[in-house]
């Protein structure tokens, strides 16, 4: 074998390598085991998250509007240098549902926001107030309330 091509294998072993643990996934926030109809999830996550600033296309996955890591009277999501948005998804295609919380921190760089990472902390406070949303609108709640036989 020549000197180039035992290079370029190496090469190309360590940067397969670098790929793989760079993405590494990270620790999820969620609530598993979601026993309400889609309706109820997404009632208490438009409770809990206000307006969305994006819908997808099945009502399955929420964006937040940006927000601030801190509490600001006048914050201004185009001017802040950090902002942060909540991106919540329903997983799963009938019932137990799990529900996915993840808070995207981003920073400006220039006139544009680069993501930065992800906030732990805030995605947990969503997670149980999404929680706690869904436990007090099954005090009201009756059996028949889930079903819809007309």
């Amino acid at each position: 074998m020549t000197s180039f091509y035992k290079k370029f294998v190496f090469s190309v072993g360590i940067f397969f390598i670098f790929v793989c643990l760079g993405c590494q996934t990270a620790p999820k926030i969620q609530l598993e085991e979601q026993d309400r109809s889609l309706a109820d999830l997404r009632k208490a996550i438009l409770s809990v998250m206000g307006e969305p600033r994006h819908v997808s296309e099945n009502q399955r996955e929420y964006y937040s509007q940006y927000f601030s890591r801190v509490a600001i009277d006048k914050f201004d999501p185009s001017t802040a240098k950090e902002r942060q948005f909540a991106r919540i998804t329903i997983l799963g295609d009938r019932r137990p549902y799990i529900i996915d919380v993840a808070v995207f921190v981003e920073k400006r760089v220039g006139q544009q926001y680069q993501t930065s990472g992800l906030d732990k902390s805030s995605a947990l406070q969503i997670r149980k107030d999404i929680k706690n949303k869904l436990v007090q609108g099954q005090d009201g709640m009756n059996v028949i309330d889930d079903f819809r036989a007309f």
